[in-house]
């Protein structure tokens, strides 16, 4: 059975991402060197985001039988790091991502 935290997200680097095979590994902020999470495509917040080693990321975990895992991964943006009571979320799609921009677009019709 799977558990999943839902305690508030915790921040961490990109350590390692083959997008080829669809995993890699995130060093948490607060962990050592030694305890990395792994990563699957299928636990990225949208198929439109791409990992790549460097990247900051914001995710929750979950324990599975071979350990614990992140899901729920996301981009790490001010915007997403200073949300306040008074912010307004939204759920959308991303229709078009410009790597090269570092920047993208999200429909917000539901």
């Amino acid at each position: 059975m799977n558990n999943i935290d839902n305690s508030e997200f915790q921040h961490g680097t990109v350590a390692e991402y083959d997008d080829r095979s669809g995993f890699g590994f995130i060093l948490p902020d607060d962990s050592d060197a030694n305890e990395q999470l792994m990563v699957h495509r299928k636990s990225l917040r949208s198929r439109g985001i791409m990992l790549e080693i460097g990247d900051r990321v914001i995710y929750r975990t979950e324990e599975v039988p071979r350990g614990t895992v992140a899901i729920d991964v996301h981009s790490e943006t001010p915007e997403s790091a200073e949300l306040s009571g008074n912010a307004e979320v939204l759920s959308g799609t991303i229709v078009r991502v410009r790597n090269d921009k570092k920047f993208g677009f999200i429909d917000t019709r539901t």
